[in-house]
């Protein structure tokens, strides 16, 4: 893929073009004065030890009202078996942070760093595995994301602006109006609404995708593997090769259109499904009716698709076997066979573009495995795609036994972070985190990311596995914490004490931390063991340290309990506040802590 289509203008001070320059000499023709967007301090040393004396002086001098060099690491210093990386905006930040990183290096137990790692000071050691960039869909969409990074970073507005070539004969009106809004609350409400509409959310997301797939490698960060979910499945086309991103877009817009001009007596609906995959599909095969999981999200959650009728059947039967499911608001059962027809149409559309094929292994939601590299097998794929279930689970496995190691999520939001969590969570080796979040800011969060890399030992020239050398465990514990099994402490033996001892010397456990020091077990986590447990049990306790969640469904008996009593509710509006009587089951609680016997 040439540097025109795949990232314009941004290697030089004169943001100048390198024509016919493909991912791999982008990413090693790293400007020599790039700089992080806010402060990030790195530290690269043979030993602990080292890392410790190279911060104190770094801290005295902070003290001294001297800040650290803001400067990207050159690749001999991400080649150095330990490191620390520290980001801040200033002066304050920087001291009270470096004087915490300091007193970590002390002991360097992966629980500190684990603590440490919410604060935006990251711990690294050994060499990493390879790279794999995970591209979200729809529903982590947003308006106004990027916004602030499109302000100082002239590769997100380069691609809005190609996006805006594209899409505006397309739209009547450039994607970037729909994604950038300015005005006050119900501006904004009218916006999303806007945005979440199929044809408006697919380009939209697509270019934000890319956006910071361009910024990564401006910084000299390709991925060996890419996998997409649903729709983020073409932004790892764009980064395999197989597409471009005019062509992408061209794609995504009819996929969006196809898909919408799906019309049947009954469209079907979806809904959000938390409970073992196993019980899911045994549930679903008590259903009358056209309903299948539509996508395999991970081991605990997935989303099931089809008739309306059956899916309405399915979501009572899961709520009656104490599980949760939620519909979700969508125009169509997407990834079932009602959705089907758009699939010919979208073959045609495809078979127009210049498919070429992939230069990074990429891996497909219709099989969970690697792509075919032969033009006539990426199209079949690429048609089943929209009716055909997201084997996400089976593609991030895949990945996993391919080497990633370090999987980044490029997108909005972080669903797939948490989902990667909970699919390998029995794995030590593993670094998962993300690119952007509304809460925490464009530019902060894509600067957290360069330090989470930075801290991993990875670089677009120097950093990435070699296949040649397996690759060490990447001792960074930044994991998002998606679920509570996502959190799990194992401690299988009933000698509580030796096993803390044992934990401390040892290293993280399923991408997790071991328990160190003191441990506190709460009396309302005894007293509320759940249904079907005893209270104040004496094994309540090991159940605690195991990560049990004693946050469960509540029958439906207690929901129309809390029903009966005719509650209220405080709800706010641009109009002021009123209160609400209480008047249908699905607006009562659904999960809390429940005694025991």
């Amino acid at each position: 893929m040439i540097l025109e289509e795949y990232l314009p203008g941004m290697l030089t001070k004169e943001s100048a073009v390198y024509p016919g320059a493909d991912l791999q000499t982008l990413a090693q023709a790293i400007p020599v004065d790039l700089k992080p967007y806010r402060g990030l301090l790195f530290l690269g040393a043979q030993s602990a030890a080292e890392l410790s004396q190279s911060l104190a002086q770094i801290l005295h001098q902070a003290k001294l009202g001297h800040l650290p060099e803001n400067t990207c690491p050159a690749p001999q210093q991400l080649g150095q078996p330990e490191r620390l990386v520290i980001d801040y905006e200033n002066l304050k930040e920087f001291i009270p942070r470096a004087e915490k990183a300091l007193k970590a290096l002390e002991t360097d137990a992966p629980t500190g760093w684990q603590a440490l790692g919410v604060q935006s000071i990251y711990r690294g050691s050994g060499r990493p595995g390879k790279v794999a960039f995970l591209f979200p869909g729809q529903g982590s969409q947003y308006v106004n994301m990027l916004r602030d990074l499109r302000t100082i970073e002239p590769l997100v507005a380069e691609t809005f602006h190609e996006a805006d070539t594209i899409m505006t004969p397309i739209l009547g009106r450039p994607i970037s109006s729909y994604v950038f809004v300015d005005g006050k609350d119900d501006a904004i409400a009218q916006a999303e609404l806007r945005l979440r509409s199929t044809e408006i959310t697919q380009p939209a997301l697509l270019a934000v995708h890319v956006s910071l797939m361009r910024v990564l490698a401006r910084y000299g960060f390709k991925p060996d593997l890419v996998i997409g979910h649903s729709l983020g499945e073409y932004a790892a086309l764009v980064a395999s090769g197989i597409l471009n991103l005019s062509e992408a877009l061209q794609v995504v817009s009819a996929r969006g259109q196809e898909m919408a001009k799906v019309a049947a007596d009954d469209n079907g609906c979806m809904a959000a499904v938390s409970a073992p995959l196993g019980e899911v599909e045994r549930i679903l095969k008590t259903i009358p009716g056209y309903v299948v999981i539509a996508n395999i999200n991970s081991p605990v959650q997935c989303v099931i698709g089809g008739e309306t009728a059956a899916v309405d059947a399915a979501i009572r039967a899961f709520l009656a076997a104490g599980l949760q499911a939620t519909k979700i608001a969508v125009s169509h059962a997407f990834h079932t066979r009602i959705v089907a027809p758009a699939s010919q149409p979208l073959r045609k559309v495809i078979a127009r573009m210049n498919i070429q094929a992939p230069t990074i292994p990429i891996v497909a939601n219709v099989t969970g495995k690697p792509y075919p590299t032969d033009r006539e097998g990426i199209l079949d794929i690429l048609a089943a795609q929209v009716a055909s279930p997201v084997q996400f689970v089976q593609g991030v496995i895949a990945l996993y036994e391919q080497g990633a190691r370090i999987f980044v999520e490029v997108g909005p939001k972080r669903v797939l972070s948490g989902l990667v969590a909970d699919i390998l969570k029995e794995h030590k080796d593993i670094s998962v985190f993300s690119t952007n979040h509304p809460r925490k800011g464009d530019i902060p969060s894509i600067n957290e990311a360069l330090g989470r890399l930075y801290a991993a030992g990875v670089n677009g020239t120097a950093g990435m596995a070699s296949d040649k050398i397996p690759p060490a465990p990447v001792i960074e514990v930044n994991q998002p914490m998606a679920s509570a099994e996502s959190t799990l402490i194992e401690i299988p033996s009933q000698n509580i004490t030796a096993d803390l001892v044992s934990a401390q010397e040892g290293s993280i456990m399923d991408g997790r931390v071991p328990i160190t020091g003191s441990v506190v077990i709460s009396g309302a986590g005894l007293g509320l063991p759940g249904r079907g447990k005893h209270v104040f049990d004496d094994a309540n306790i090991l159940d605690i340290l195991h990560g049990q969640m004693r946050i469960e469904p509540l029958p439906d008996s207690t929901r129309q309990g809390m029903l009966d009593k005719r509650p209220t509710r405080l709800v706010k509006s641009e109009a002021g506040a009123i209160m609400q009587t209480i008047d249908d089951m699905g607006l009562t609680l659904k999960l809390g802590g429940q005694r025991g016997t």
